[in-house]
């Protein structure tokens, strides 16, 4: 494989030493025993120190390019730089040591400036050509707009180029028309461009999905991809904005990895989502993976985070990836890396976002006409009422009569809005590099008062202090405003069209149905007072040192703090239906959190001929504290003062709360390779956590991986079209203490009771709440993984394939205990059961056209995981009450089964029926058990809430400065129980459910839905399953770039202007509001089924990104 050595010079040209002169003096005291160290290699005014022994003119090379600002660039194909040299000079200029260097060999250089061009004497040479005398200009640059160094300019079939100077540009001389151009840079994809007349070429150079090059974040340090031997996935900062609608990082990723599961749990303005990799393995215990942002473990929502400020995304999916986190990694990691300063001049990048939002689709809901139709039908069947006076209320008939009718989604629902605006400013020079942030984002959900606002500044800078010395921040801070309660939507849903939501004057009514006061209005929370706001610090700093006399030996001190103050004050007044009953309700809360983290990190990394050696060993201490207090209290003289009045209230209820816990952890990794070809990796974890018992508070977690890049290989040099081809395997063990603080001590719980003499005085009483637990432990998940990578035909199709299994043993379950005990909820939590995950996972990306002006890129990925629970307490017993059965997977869908309707001329049949109460048109239960009797003993699993598998496919086409981007994602193979057509789910008279009317008359015999009665479906419940499979359009972007047709007027790096739409369309037989917000729970769990989550929603965004 051809590889060329390239890296950009680094540029100065901001004035920014004054924002460090405090750092500098604070850490005076503590440096002042280093300052006398100096390196082995020193660059001033163009001269150098150099004293190395027996090293080769290649690693000779890297130390004069880590020490001063000239970069070599050289073919390996062409040149030998294994030969062993020993230097000792002081104070020469870079001429006279390169002469030295390169004597007795077949070398020869070319110094332009700070770049040195290095061929073989007998060799044709690129040429470093900038002559007056000019046929074809250009500017090279990547795609944020940033001009690129180094890039190779070659005229295909010749050794006749260019190397981009530090501004990107390149000139070439002599060049006739027809001839073809080839662009090629380290991680770029390599383009080539056929002169047509032009004089001047511009090129966008793009990222390389392949890159074995590029550097990936894997924890703790950094790794070319090439010696990576887990699974890990990179989504760069391209990637995001491509596909990113708005303010939320999850939906931008959402579909782009394989094995990410991203389920959108609530569409409303701040949007709630649960994060899933490779599937559930644990039964109660937390399936969320860790989430590490610049270095620190992160707890919150990614909606903290602009997108704008996101660099790159790791995923660590195998344990050998995620098992230096220990125990918190057992469910996978994503490393979130922010933004850093770019090289060269200070630049402003301004993006800009406007747009609105809309219902993705209406619930189908009844009109007042169906409605009274319907009603009126479900009391002549089940109460033999005919007379409309006696079924409908005063207020119902007056509706009716009048042809008025209330549609509640319309009441409920808005036009939303959507604004977001991000400026930044990034540099660097020799010594620091900076990036600072200002975002706001505002968001007016479909429900209305759903607002959400988010503020938030960054600061991230780099400071190398001395040669050997860095110090670093990311620091953010953000402010959220949740204000406001927003309408009800399952209210909505529900409610009688028959009802007015509105006075006369426009107030809204207290009472939408006069006649039935336990029905509050959807809209009653508009008219409370509520005030719900968020204030975050999260900053990680650190200092590197660059142990000096032992080259590459590195110590970083790495902190990070995290605090968290949320206020939330309510006040229901007595224009509410709450709040007229009791007088005003007051709640107020406040909560904090803060966390503190102390890592101590050396690292060591060595290159010995053919071996690569990368030692890591840490330290680490973490705390977490979180403290609330809030007091509850009603029946108040006025209203007037609000939440401010709790000590004249009629009853007031205190509450607080403190939890502490802690994690100390250390950790040792070994990464190895030999000949580019064999990677090794090594990892083992020790973590002790503060919620376990004594004796079981540590756990130990090794895990280890390999790797053969095959491509690499001698017998694979006549492959030419194989450019990427790796093996990999990994087997690691991790561990999950996702329980309390407190969960292995026996507790107390309040039950006050009356006493006295009259028995009417209020006296303190406590009850046993849970028992102790002093040998509770880590859940513990031991996976192997095994795949392979590749790239093919000069990088134009690349993909991977990964199997994976993992147990997960000594469960954190729930076990029960005998109600003798006077234990509340008789359990004791233990460590018991076991369960079993296995799947699979591939992804394509290819370059289906890549020529001149046009790109068409396709991504395409797949992934799929089947779980089961292999025990439960030993006995090798289900858990019915939990839905838990061996054998199945941890979460089905289980209850009485749907056997069709019963039909006219079958009265016989249903009184031998197990049920002969029976009619024509009800319910036929499934007697599973064939013995006759309709009991619990019926009930079957009736599917699993897990789909088959998931695919995403990303469609990008780029031509010239026009783009288009396709988002598609779908789940196959998932049955729900649709809750709105039962009848227990929709009282009296299926209120409002006008999709499922396919149901049995006598006229219409249908099997799907019972008929219209009250006695249809009762006493035995059946399930009703619809297919949720689904197919959507997620996301479309539209962009044009106007830099260049700007050019003439003013000198921008970007000026692309977009159209986004998010959730374009679905495909899909569910008849529900959305088949994906719908969750697992509430597809089986009765206690679920009024859950009615904010409808999807669809984004219209226009945009403006600026960059100069």
């Amino acid at each position: 494989m051809k590889k060329i050595r390239l890296q950009r010079r680094k540029c100065a040209s901001f004035p920014l030493k004054k924002l460090v002169l405090m750092t500098k003096l604070t850490t005076l005291l503590i440096l002042i025993s280093f300052m006398q160290i100096s390196a082995e290699v020193y660059s001033q005014a163009g001269k150098l120190d150099l004293n190395v022994k027996n090293l080769s003119i290649q690693e000779i090379l890297e130390e004069i390019e880590d020490n001063s600002e000239y970069r070599f660039f050289y073919d390996n194909a062409q040149v030998d730089l294994s030969k062993k040299i020993s230097i000792n000079t002081r104070q020469e200029e870079l001429s006279s040591i390169l002469k030295e260097l390169f004597e007795g060999t077949d070398l020869s250089y070319e110094i332009k400036d700070y770049l040195i061009l290095i061929t073989s004497k007998d060799a044709k040479t690129l040429v470093l050509d900038q002559a007056e005398q000019k046929n074809i200009t250009g500017l090279v640059s990547d795609e944020s707009g940033q001009p690129l160094p180094g890039v190779t300019v070659v005229v295909k079939g010749t050794s006749t180029g260019t190397v981009t100077d530090n501004d990107g540009k390149y000139i070439l001389t002599g060049i006739d028309d027809g001839i073809t151009l080839i662009f090629s840079f380290v991680g770029m994809r390599t383009q080539e461009i056929t002169v047509d007349g032009q004089s001047s070429i511009d090129i966008t150079m793009v990222a390389d999905a392949i890159g074995i090059e590029e550097v990936v974040a894997v924890g703790y340090g950094t790794l070319k991809k090439r010696d990576v031997t887990g699974s890990i996935v990179s989504i760069d900062n391209e990637t995001i904005e491509r596909t990113s609608s708005g303010g939320n990082v999850l939906s931008a990723i959402k579909g782009s990895v394989p094995g990410l599961n991203i389920i959108t749990t609530q569409a409303s303005a701040e949007q709630s989502s649960n994060i899933e990799i490779r599937g559930v393995k644990s039964i109660t215990a937390s399936n969320q993976p860790l989430i590490i942002v610049d270095g620190i473990p992160f707890s919150g929502s990614l909606s903290e985070f602009p997108t704008a400020d996101i660099g790159s995304i790791e995923v660590l999916k195998d344990a050998s990836s995620s098992a230096i986190y220990g125990s918190r990694g057992a469910n996978g990691v994503i490393i979130i890396t922010t933004k850093k300063g770019e090289s060269g001049k200070t630049r402003v990048q301004i993006q800009s976002k406007v747009g609105f939002l809309e219902l993705a689709k209406k619930p189908d809901i009844f009109t007042g006409p169906e409605f009274y139709d319907k009603k009126l039908e479900y009391n002549s069947r089940t109460f033999g009422l005919t007379d409309p006076e006696e079924i409908f209320t005063p207020s119902e008939l007056e509706l009716y009569n009048a042809g008025t009718y209330t549609d509640w989604i319309d009441v409920v629902t808005r036009v939303g809005k959507q604004q977001e605006h991000t400026i930044s400013l990034s540099g660097s020079d020799e010594e620091q590099s900076f990036y600072v942030s200002g975002n706001f984002l505002q968001v007016k959900g479909i429900a209305k008062n759903d607002d959400f606002s988010r503020y938030s500044f960054r600061f991230n800078y780099n400071n190398t202090l001395t040669p050997w010395l860095k110090f670093a921040t990311n620091t953010s801070l953000v402010f959220l405003d949740r204000d406001g309660l927003p309408a009800d939507f399952r209210d909505a849903y529900y409610m009688n069209p028959l009802s007015l939501a509105y006075n006369e004057d426009g107030t809204i009514k207290r009472y939408p149905w006069p006649e039935r006061l336990e029905f509050a209005s959807p809209l009653d929370g508009l008219v409370a007072d509520d005030i719900n706001r968020e204030y975050k610090v999260f900053s990680n700093n650190y200092l590197d040192v660059d142990i000096p006399f032992i080259s590459g030996l590195n110590y970083r001190l790495n902190t990070g703090v995290t605090f968290r103050f949320r206020n939330n004050e309510t006040y229901y007044n007595r224009e509410t239906k709450t709040g007229f009953e009791s007088g005003g309700i007051s709640n107020v809360n406040s909560n904090y959190n803060t966390n503190y983290l102390v890592e101590h990190i050396l690292s060591y990394r060595k290159d010995i001929e053919d071996h690569s050696i990368f030692l890591t060993g840490l330290y680490s201490f973490q705390k977490d504290e979180y403290r609330q207090r809030g007091i509850s209290s009603s029946g108040f003289t006025s209203d007037i003062l609000t939440t401010w009045q709790a000590s004249g209230a009629a009853l007031a209820i205190p509450s607080s709360n403190f939890v502490s816990s802690s994690l100390v952890s250390q950790m040792a990794r070994l990464n190895y390779s030999f000949k580019q070809r064999y990677s090794l990796t090594a990892t083992i974890r020790r973590d002790g956590y503060s919620g376990f018992g004594a004796d079981t508070k540590y756990g130990v977690f090794p895990s280890v991986g390999a790797a053969w890049n095959i491509g690499e290989e001698n017998f694979m040099a006549g492959a030419d079209w194989v450019n990427y081809l790796k093996l990999r395997a990994s087997w690691g063990k991790n561990g999950n203490q996702a329980i309390g603080a407190y969960s292995t001590l026996s507790r107390m719980a309040e039950n006050n009771y009356l006493g006295g003499e009259t028995a009417t005085e209020t006296a303190p009483g406590f009850v046993p709440s849970a028992l102790a637990n002093p040998n509770l432990g880590w859940e513990t998940t031991r996976t192997i993984d095994g795949g392979i990578d590749f790239g093919l035909f000069d990088g134009k199709l690349q993909g991977a394939l990964s199997l994976y299994k993992s147990k997960v043993t000594d469960l954190l379950l729930n076990r029960r205990i005998s109600t003798t005990l006077g234990i509340p909820g008789s359990s004791i939590r233990q460590n018991i059961g076991e369960t079993e995950n296995k799947g699979y996972e591939f992804s394509l990306s290819s370059d289906i056209i890549n020529s001149n002006d046009f790109l068409w890129n396709l991504d395409f990925n797949i992934s799929s995981f089947k779980n089961k629970i292999v025990d439960l307490y030993g006995d090798g017993q289900d858990d019915v009450l939990n839905r838990w059965f061996i054998g199945e997977p941890i979460e089905v869908i289980f209850g009485y089964v749907h056997d069709g309707i019963w039909q006219l001329g079958e009265e016989d049949e249903i009184a031998n029926s197990p049920l002969p109460d029976k009619f024509p048109g009800a319910t036929k239960v499934l007697d599973a058990s064939g013995d006759g009797v309709i009991d619990e003993d019926d009930r079957r699993i009736q599917g699993s809430v897990y789909p088959d598998f998931r695919t995403g496919l990303n469609s990008y086409i780029q031509y010239k400065d026009f783009s288009v981007n396709l988002m598609f994602y779908a789940v196959v193979g998932v049955k729900k129980v649709n809750a709105a057509g039962l009848l227990a789910h929709t009282w009296e008279y299926r209120r409002n459910n006008g999709a499922y009317w396919d149901y049995w008359t006598e006229d219409n015999p249908t099997n799907k839905y019972y008929v219209n009665h009250g006695e249809n479906n009762s006493g035995y419940p059946v399930l009703f399953l619809q297919d949720a499979s689904y197919l959507r359009l997620r996301d479309i972007k539209v962009s044009y770039n106007f830099k260049n047709l700007l050019s003439d007027v003013v000198k921008l790096q970007d000026c692309t202007l977009f159209f986004n739409v998010d959730n374009v369309f679905t495909v899909t037989k569910w008849q529900g509001m959305d088949p994906e917000l719908i969750g697992a729970s509430e597809a089986f769990d009765a206690s679920q089924w009024d859950v009615v989550p904010v409808p999807p929603q669809r984004t219209y965004l226009f945009g403006l990104n600026l960059k100069f």
